[in-house]
Order: structure tokens, then C-alpha cells, then sequence
């Protein structure tokens, strides 16, 4: 803490130098060195300390006025000590699990979107890349993915967006990630995945399909999307009326679409 400290309070001097200072009050300098301090603190295993601020809402990293805490703890966990596991060692690091739990607990969403990401693809694209990763020891690595799989067990228990499976290779993240090491792992988590789709279908939210790892939530209640479908197209069902929109997709749609095109 002592050399957090220091070199906090020397940044702070380098600032006041180069006279950034002279266009700030002097609460926005208290509240900077802050911050700075703070930044610097997240950087080393401080975990109480600096957990306890987070919590907070207290600016610590960086944008995190414009993202989820959630999103900065699954996408920058790496670059601050403070945010990794207590139990991971340098070799692979792994995000804080307890400071995870306590995020979901408390309401964050596990789908916001921030540049194209969510906390919930980070999740599944590091769990990918441990699986692919043929440089770790087949001992290593299940317990790297024992601990992932943990991560992903407690999102989809707080509605993590099921669609953003399917952003693998093989169409099924879960099963790219946990298949091979754990299959037995894979298929509960897979299940488990599945029940939440099917619950958040009854509550009346559904996800559409994602592109590049964007998710959106559609709230618009079951029974009030089957009404308005009825009534552009009554007698069809809900599955009825999507496969009659594509395949309108999929034909021409006037008469001059069929006819060759002459130069």
C-alpha cells in the first residue's frame, strides 16, 4: 500500500507540473488524485479495498462511467491484480469470482452491450480460448475450466442471453469450450442453458439472434406479439408466421425480379 501510495502521489506531482492543474478547481485536483490512486491500487492484490470502492460506484478504471462494472471486470481483469481470482497464479489469470457473484446478485445485466461485447460473450470467448489452448497441461486446464464453468453456471442463472452461444465455430460455445475436457460438464451447463430460454420465453422476453456478439432484449410480452401476428396473417402460428416471412425473404417480390436483366 505504501508503494501505491508513492507512486500515486508521484504522478500527481508530474501532473501539477506540467500545470494540468491550472485549469481545474481544486476539488476536480483532490478528485483526480483520487482516482489515480485508486487506479493504481486496482493494479495490485488489493481485493478488499479496492472491491469495497467499486461497490461504492467510486471511478476507478477506465470508461467505467460509460460500461457496466460487470463488463469491467470480465473484459480487464487481466490488467488490474485486484480484479483477478485470489486463488489464480500467474501462469492463467482468472476474473474474481466472488466479485462476480456479488455483481449478478445485485442486479447487473450479464447482456449490456459496450463496443460490441457484453460481460456474457467475454465469458464464453475466454472459456474458448483456454479449451484451444494446446500449451496447457490436460490437468491445468480442467481446472481452469472447472472454474469457468462455474462462471458460466452462475450467468445463465441470471439470464444470460442464450442465442450468444451459438457464436462458435462449432455453433455451440459451451460445448467448443467444456465438450472435450468435460463433456458431462458441458451437457448440465447446456441443459441449464436451455431451462432459461424456455423460462424467459413464459415471462414474456425473448433474445434475437446476435451478430457479432450484439445482444437485444425484446420485451415485448408472447401474447401481444401472437395478437399483432394474428392480425397480419390470421390462422398462422407463431412458427407458421416466421417461415412464411422467410420465405417471402427468399422470393422475388415483383414482377421484374424474375425477368432477366438486359443491357
Amino acid at each position: 500500500m505504501a508503494e501505491v501510495m508513492r507512486v500515486a502521489v508521484a504522478q500527481c506531482q508530474s501532473l501539477w507540473i506540467e500545470g494540468l492543474e491550472m485549469d481545474k478547481t481544486i476539488t476536480e485536483i483532490r478528485k483526480h488524485g483520487e482516482r489515480a490512486f485508486l487506479a493504481l491500487a486496482a493494479e495490485h492484490p488489493l481485493h478488499s479495498f479496492v472491491h469495497q470502492k467499486l461497490l461504492a460506484d467510486v471511478l476507478i478504471l477506465p470508461d467505467q462511467e460509460h460500461r457496466s462494472l460487470l463488463d469491467c471486470v470480465m473484459a480487464d481483469y487481466a490488467a488490474y491484480a485486484s480484479l483477478c481470482d485470489v486463488s489464480c497464479s500467474n501462469d492463467h489469470l482468472l476474473p474474481n469470482f466472488t466479485l462476480i457473484q456479488r455483481l449478478l446478485g445485485s442486479g447487473a445485466n450479464p447482456n449490456q452491450v459496450y463496443k460490441d461485447r457484453t460481460p456474457w460473450t467475454c465469458v464464453l470467448q475466454d472459456a474458448c480460448k483456454i479449451s484451444a489452448d494446446e500449451s496447457i497441461e490436460l490437468g491445468r486446464k480442467t481446472e481452469l475450466l472447472s472454474f469457468w464453468a462455474d462462471i458460466v453456471q452462475e450467468f445463465i442463472n441470471h439470464n444470460a442471453n442464450p442465442f450468444e452461444n451459438r457464436n462458435a465455430n462449432n455453433g455451440n460455445a459451451i460445448r467448443a469450450a467444456f465438450g472435450s475436457t468435460m463433456p458431462d460438464r458441458s451437457r448440465q451447463l447446456e441443459l441449464r442453458l436451455e431451462k432459461s430460454k424456455k423460462k424467459l420465453s413464459r415471462l414474456g422476453q425473448f433474445f434475437l439472434g446476435s451478430h457479432s456478439f450484439k445482444s437485444k432484449v425484446d420485451t415485448m410480452p408472447l401474447f401481444r406479439l401472437r395478437q399483432l401476428q394474428a392480425a397480419q396473417m390470421p390462422g398462422l402460428s407463431t412458427a407458421e408466421h416466421f417461415r412464411q416471412k422467410l420465405d417471402k425473404k427468399a422470393k422475388p417480390t415483383s414482377e421484374n425480379a424474375l425477368k432477366p436483366f438486359v443491357h
